[in-house]
């Protein structure tokens, strides 16, 4: 069986690396001569007073952001960036769109309310309202029911 080293990116027998358990094949990503010359690297970096080469990757810190996070889930998700849900909700004069109490009533955002069909955005509800159409399944003559059956309950 062989691996290819990520380094030289060269395809080797699996006795060309070194025995790493907790990797894939039970073998290093890199091979035996990659690993030494960056040891090498490493050793002769040292000697001439430089920082030492990065061991590991550095992450980029956006993608641990929760508000770059939830920028991109609105455009991966629903198709809008940031500034056209604060346009909605502006709109909305930062009320849900359904039983129109503020948004500062609430902990969280305003959830976005779009058609499961066609993928397009209706408008920004609080929890409660938008848990409420999921319930019905978005379907009018379910919610037309329970506006009737509420009606004649309720008297």
């Amino acid at each position: 069986m062989d691996k290819i080293c990520s380094k030289c990116e060269i395809k080797k027998e699996l006795s060309c690396f070194y025995n790493k358990k907790s990797c894939k094949f039970g073998v290093a990503s890199i091979c035996k001569k990659c690993s030494g010359d960056r040891r090498r690297d490493q050793n002769s970096r040292k000697a001439l007073g430089l920082s030492p080469l990065p061991k590991k990757r550095v992450y980029n810190i956006e993608l641990h952001d929760p508000e770059y996070k939830y920028h991109t889930r609105l455009k991966r998700i629903y198709g809008i960036s940031i500034d056209e849900y604060n346009t909605i909700l502006s709109n909305q004069n930062n009320c849900c769109a359904i039983c129109n109490r503020h948004q500062i009533e609430f902990k969280k955002r305003m959830h976005v309310d779009h058609c499961h069909k066609t993928g397009k955005v209706r408008g920004l509800l609080c929890s409660n309202c938008n848990q409420g159409i999921g319930h019905f399944y978005e379907n009018i003559n379910f919610l037309k029911n329970s506006i009737k059956y509420l009606e004649i309950t309720n008297k």
